[in-house]
């Protein structure tokens, strides 16, 4: 017999019971659910934002051109809905439509896939901005 092992058990195992190691793999996949469903909900809102932004962005940069231009500029969808791009333009004749002769300020791509943007019954089409700054209908409504 060994003198250094006299004091221990004939049969030392290390390691894990079947027991801790399915307890171990279930907090993990617990906390990997939880880290996963985290991650997505934190890229959602990160898309949403700078999706928002980009809105924001051509809605400014819309009425920025209309006071710098002196002049209605407008900003109008490409497709049926928003989500399918738009394009901003200087409307010198205010009909609220890009024509040929017009300068085309912007043209904005269809946003990500999964967003949808969709106008009220105002701002359906399009939104114009007067020399001002203030916003209005080819109507001359506000």
């Amino acid at each position: 017999m060994n003198p250094h092992t006299k004091n221990q058990p004939a049969s030392i195992h290390q390691g894990f019971t079947l027991i801790e190691l399915i307890v171990t793999l279930a907090v993990v996949s617990i906390s990997l659910h939880f880290a996963t469903a985290s991650a997505k909900s934190l890229l959602t809102a990160n898309r949403l934002t700078s999706q928002t932004n980009l809105i924001l962005s051509s809605l400014y940069t819309a009425r920025s051109e209309a006071t710098k231009l002196n002049q209605r500029v407008t900003m109008r969808k490409k497709g049926h809905q928003w989500e399918d791009g738009w394009i901003i333009f200087a409307d010198g004749n205010g009909n609220t439509r890009y024509d040929d002769e017009e300068v085309l300020i912007q043209d904005q791509p269809p946003l990500s896939r999964h967003f949808t943007l969709r106008g009220n019954r105002m701002i359906k089409d399009y939104v114009s901005y007067t020399g001002t700054g203030l916003t209005r209908r080819s109507s001359g409504a506000i």
